[in-house]
């Protein structure tokens, strides 16, 4: 019954981090416009952008990121280094807490359930997990953003890039590049799981991808 209220409370905390609408707020205060009637009609940082500028995309993404990252660490610390460390749930609270997280961004009950597509909350939760993966993913991301300027189809594929990854990792007996999570095979289940909610978030972009209408980035060349 214990175990089972940690893990409750380490997700609700997650969620409600996860909700904070940053691209929403920004949008609102300081342009006066609501960022869900424009664009692709997310809240992330790729439609900030490209309403506002790359400026404020960048800020909307590194809030974002800041959000899943101080619940996941927060719940770690918490129940790995208090009395709460008897039950020894420190992983399972960590997952529970940023996958929740990520939900609350793409789900966030602050803006009617009008939020993300789990891109920054992904990179956060790779950032805070494994240094590894978020290095290769960072660097196979660019390829493909390069090669084909669609920032969905580099998101997209980076996330089954770093999923294979982690199945391939889960065999090897090693903690070589994970910072929070020790178990390799729970890993990869996580990822796994965070990388179907991203996915999912994009079958607009995916069809739209499909018929040769995605819009392309045009800074980068």
């Amino acid at each position: 019954m214990e175990i089972a209220l940690i893990l409750i409370i380490s997700g609700l905390i997650g969620y409600l981090f996860g909700s904070i609408p940053n691209g929403y707020l920004i949008g609102k205060i300081i342009f006066k416009k609501d960022v869900r009637e424009y664009g692709s009609k997310n809240t992330g940082g790729t439609n900030v952008g490209r309403l506002f500028g790359k400026k404020f995309g960048l800020i909307v993404i590194i809030l974002d990121v800041l959000k899943t990252i101080i619940p996941m660490y927060s719940t770690f610390f918490i129940l790995k280094y208090s009395d709460l460390n008897q039950y020894n749930v420190y992983d399972y609270g960590l997952m529970v807490s940023s996958f929740m997280a990520l939900l609350g961004h793409c789900f966030p009950i602050y803006t009617k359930f009008k939020g993300g597509k789990a891109v920054s909350t992904y990179l956060a939760i790779c950032l805070s997990t494994n240094w590894l993966f978020t290095l290769i993913g960072a660097l196979f991301y660019f390829v493909i953003l390069k090669w084909k300027k669609y920032v969905s189809l580099a998101s997209i594929t980076t996330s089954l890039f770093i999923t294979i990854l982690s199945f391939i990792y889960a065999f090897f007996d090693t903690s070589f590049g994970m910072i929070l999570i020790h178990n390799s095979f729970y890993y990869f289940g996580f990822i796994c799981l965070c990388s179907i909610v991203l996915i999912l978030r994009h079958i607009s972009n995916i069809k739209r991808l499909l018929n040769h209408c995605e819009n392309k980035i045009k800074w980068l060349k």
